[in-house]
């Protein structure tokens, strides 16, 4: 994920925890970091979640062919016989 994109992510989500009861009120939560930020909740519908994720969004990734990454040794490489 490109930083910028992940960023605004984090920002959204941000916004969206303020002032609830997950961030507000001064009560100590396994919820939050130790800078007190929420990375644990989805501040929203589950059905939202699932619509978000289900979209792919080529431009918010830095893409690299597949040959620039190593390939893992548990599994074998098709061109290898």
């Amino acid at each position: 994920v490109r930083p910028e994109v992940q960023e605004a992510y984090n920002r959204e989500l941000e916004a969206k925890t303020r002032d609830t009861v997950w961030t507000a009120g001064g009560c100590d939560s396994w919820y939050l970091d130790a800078r007190g930020r929420n990375r644990t909740l989805w501040p929203d519908f589950t059905w939202r979640y699932g619509r978000r994720m289900s979209r792919f969004d080529p431009g918010a990734y830095r893409l690299e062919p597949a040959a620039a990454r190593p390939r893992p040794a548990s599994i074998p490489d098709p061109a290898v016989r």
